[in-house]
């Protein structure tokens, strides 16, 4: 099956090149622009939603990069579970400080 799959965004993506007029691949997103939509995925627009869509059908590279995302994001709800000692948060508020102050901020 992902066999299949990727072979129909392949073939989706060669038509796309091909065949879309010049107006349409201006109005498509690049790789670089999904990923950043991707990752800031609960401020997108509708339009922007539909962009991402269409581009995650043609390009199985993005497709990967957001079940990686997913896979990210499901993992770091679980860290919010975790209990740290009292020691350990005090280490990040020090590493923190410690960042702010070499940075600035």
């Amino acid at each position: 099956m992902k066999r299949l799959m990727k072979f129909f965004r392949h073939l989706l993506h060669t038509i796309a090149v091909l065949l879309l007029p010049k107006f349409l691949k201006k109005s498509s997103i690049t790789c670089e622009q999904y990923a950043y939509l991707i990752a800031n995925s609960d401020q997108n627009s509708n339009l922007t939603k539909a962009q991402i869509k269409i581009h995650n059908m043609m390009c199985q590279t993005c497709y990967d990069y957001e079940k990686q995302i997913q896979i990210i994001n499901r993992e770091c709800k679980k860290l919010n579970e975790v209990e740290l000692s009292p020691e350990q948060l005090s280490k990040i508020k020090n590493s923190k400080n410690d960042i702010l102050k070499k940075y600035g901020s």
